[in-house]
């Protein structure tokens, strides 16, 4: 058997070298991403635990005071610090259900239990949740609910979809107001979200729609990335698109568009996987 070449041999160990220098590249940058994402976990779930034990602590010792003087505490407060602890455990909640969709999307896996929706209603509700966090971060919000917007759909998944791009208008558009728009054609249903935030470059679009990706990397901003990545999924589980139009410092629209039938599932009561 002849020897191979000494340029042959020079080639193919430079190009093993360079698959190794890239794999090795690979493997350093996978190590960050999840440095990252453990870091931007702890600090997800830090935020709404940390002053859940200090109001705690805060009712703790006013019933102690309260005991050992041999007074009563004022209902109103306690409800109040009782509505406190339900909103920081719901932060906690919400986090941990990011995460579990994660893991069902990485497998493959979305259940949809599909039902009579109304877009509308579904809208009002999670603006209802969200009135706590829009009064803090100041965004007065506009709807404007063009034609009624009836589906056949998985109500969770499509508040779960309203909640992501309601929190998502919030992180980023703070201090202005948030506008949504609901329409409809014999086929379709149709949901924008607008807010006057920090906008997206053209380039980074499609990107924010990937796993782990997020309009800005800064943890200030909070978030897991995952959000409009699950969004996403949603809305191709239920035949739908989502886009976004976007420029730096001139907000972002988000667009749904649903269609308002899954086959005959609705009339026969079927669930969907």
């Amino acid at each position: 058997m002849a020897h191979e070449p000494f340029e042959l041999q020079q080639m193919r160990f430079r190009l093993e070298a360079d698959a190794s220098a890239r794999r090795i590249a690979e493997l350093e940058d996978a190590v960050a991403a999840r440095d990252e994402f453990i870091a931007t976990v702890a600090h997800e779930l830090r935020n709404p635990l940390s002053p859940l034990v200090f109001q705690a602590r805060l009712l703790f010792d006013k019933l102690e005071s309260a005991s050992r003087a041999g007074t009563s505490i004022a209902p109103e407060w306690t409800y109040g610090q009782v509505r406190r602890f339900e909103h920081q455990l719901h932060r906690v909640l919400e986090t941990l259900d990011r995460l579990l969709d994660v893991s069902r999307l990485s497998s493959g896996r979305i259940d949809l239990r599909l039902e009579p929706v109304n877009l509308g209603e579904v809208v009002r509700d999670v603006v209802a949740a969200f009135e706590g966090e829009l009064a803090v971060a100041r965004c007065p919000v506009h709807l404007h609910e063009r034609r009624r917007a009836d589906g056949c759909w998985d109500r969770v998944r499509v508040e779960q979809v309203c909640r992501n791009l309601i929190s998502n208008a919030i992180r980023y558009g703070a201090g202005q107001p948030i506008e949504i728009a609901i329409d409809a054609d014999d086929e379709f249903a149709m949901l924008d979200v607008l807010d006057f935030g920090v906008g997206i470059d053209h380039e980074h679009q499609q990107r924010i729609f990937e796993r782990f990706e997020r309009v800005q990397r800064d943890r200030r901003t909070g978030g897991l990335g995952v959000g409009l990545w699950v969004t996403r999924n949603i809305c191709d589980a239920l035949g739908g698109t989502i886009g976004v139009d976007s420029a730096p410092g001139r907000g972002a629209r988000f667009s749904v568009v649903l269609p308002r039938q899954l086959g005959r599932a609705c009339e026969d009561g079927a669930s969907h996987e």
